[in-house]
């Protein structure tokens, strides 16, 4: 799924996001904890608090009826005023603390002390009323004396009270104290659960989006390394992913699978070009040494033409020369002509000659023979 994202900024977002959920996470149960935690830690300061108004209602009460008891002796009604003031004290804090009580024996507990406090606070008024009556008759004496009977027993009864909110306070001071150290034990445990979860997805994340990353720059940085030291292959990198880096890594590998046939190419072509140039080399040897041939029959044709040349010189001169002859041949020719010309008119004469003495000779010796003439 990580490697259909096609932004490599996507990804960096997811972390964060992944980031911050998990952070979220740890956040609201962080939160969770510390409010189970302050509830506990309310509660337990509501008890102290409790246990404070206890103790301060009992000190009340306790100096109420030391105040009553001076009262008794002195006739005193300053006495008599501190000791209301206290208890006036001593019921704002029961009302206070039966309001805010959850525990239902505590509210009880809280209504029984207000209700014994307002009435020790009437008797003590009573009791003052009736001791500062100089003429008192027997009844007044003796409810008096009952009134001062009552404070003695709400005295005793509010003591009763507190001891018993008191023993409630420890008790749940105690499971306020164990369930707080719970809450905090088991908040830790929480937090370190959600750490030990949220900390292997985040790093896992991280290392996987990291590796997508990472990965397509590693393979990138070793084709450029490879490329520039003028190595180049045709093989292809698996890269799955879409974002630009791994796109950028894939048309690279592209880059460099036409770059691997172009050279490739060229390689061919040089070696052809080898070939070629090794076959023109011999070619240009053969040429070469046929030019070499060339030059030589050249030279030899030079030497036959110059000899040709002298030989037509000399031809030439002879020629000439036999011109000239011929010119005196011509001449003797011409000569001889005339001479021939003489001479075969001379033959011709001869000749009729020799025809008229051979018939003469016939007529002189019919008997001869032709032949015989002619032999002799």
């Amino acid at each position: 799924m990580l490697n259909r994202i096609k932004a490599v900024r996507h990804k960096l977002l997811l972390i964060s996001i992944a980031s911050i959920v998990a952070m979220s996470v740890i956040s609201m149960i962080s939160y969770l904890s510390t409010q189970n935690y302050n509830r506990s830690f309310a509660h337990y300061q509501q008890i102290a608090s409790t246990n404070v108004s206890i103790a301060q209602i009992e000190s009340n009460l306790l100096t109420a009826r030391i105040n009553a008891l001076t009262f008794q002796d002195t006739l005193d009604t300053q006495y008599v005023r501190n000791a209301n003031a206290l208890l006036n004290i001593s019921i704002k804090l029961a009302n206070s603390n039966l309001t805010k009580a959850s525990d239902s024996e505590d509210k009880a507990l809280f209504e029984s002390i207000l209700s014994d406090i307002q009435a020790y606070k009437r008797n003590l008024e009573q009791f003052a009323e009736l001791h500062l009556t100089f003429d008192k008759d027997a009844a007044a004496i003796e409810t008096a004396q009952g009134s001062w009977k009552a404070m003695r027993s709400l005295g005793f009864a509010v003591a009763t009270d507190i001891a018993a909110l008191r023993e409630n306070a420890v008790e749940n001071q105690l499971t306020v104290k164990s369930q707080v150290a719970e809450v905090g034990e088991q908040s830790l445990i929480t937090l370190l659960i959600a750490w030990l979860v949220a900390i292997p997805i985040i790093f896992l994340l991280t290392r996987v989006i990291g590796n997508s990353i990472s990965k397509p720059i590693e393979a990138a940085k070793q084709k450029i390394s490879s490329m520039s030291s003028g190595y180049f292959t045709d093989t292809t990198t698996k890269i799955v992913a879409q974002d630009e880096v791994s796109q950028m890594c894939i048309e690279l590998t592209k880059m460099e699978t036409k770059i691997y046939h172009v050279v490739k190419e060229v390689s061919y072509c040089g070696q052809q070009l080898a070939a070629a140039s090794e076959q023109l080399s011999t070619v240009n040897r053969n040429v070469l040494n046929n030019a070499q041939e060339q030059q030589l029959e050249t030279d030899q044709v030079a030497t036959a033409v110059n000899e040709m040349s002298a030989a037509i010189t000399e031809v030439a001169q002879n020629a000439n020369n036999a011109s000239t002859e011929a010119d005196v041949a011509t001449s003797s020719a011409t000569t001889g002509s005339g001479v021939m010309s003489e001479t075969i008119t001379k033959v011709s004469g001869l000749a009729d000659q020799m025809g008229h003495l051979g018939h003469e000779i016939s007529t002189l010796k019919p008997g001869l023979t032709k032949s015989q003439i002619s032999w002799r």
